[in-house]
């Protein structure tokens, strides 16, 4: 147990020094923010040329489309 015990210790004064010779990176709020505003802005943009696409006029055999009655078309009529 006491070895157990020891083992701990060492192994977290070696993590804690560890963690201070290799410091993290510091994390760049701002650009990292400007850089998702970017992202949104190039896919709303994608989505909406998608949608326009989309929008776009039919050839006009497509837009003739008959329609029928409910009840002609409703089978417990």
């Amino acid at each position: 147990m006491k070895s157990l015990i020891a083992t701990l210790i060492v192994s977290v004064l070696s993590l804690n020094v560890m963690a201070n010779e290799n410091p993290r990176p510091e994390l760049e709020s701002a650009q990292l923010e400007q850089d998702v505003q970017s992202e949104l802005q190039q896919a709303s943009h994608a989505v909406v040329q998608d949608a326009l696409h989309n929008l776009k006029p039919l050839a006009l055999d497509t837009l003739v489309v008959e329609a029928s009655q409910a009840v002609a078309t409703h089978p417990e009529s």
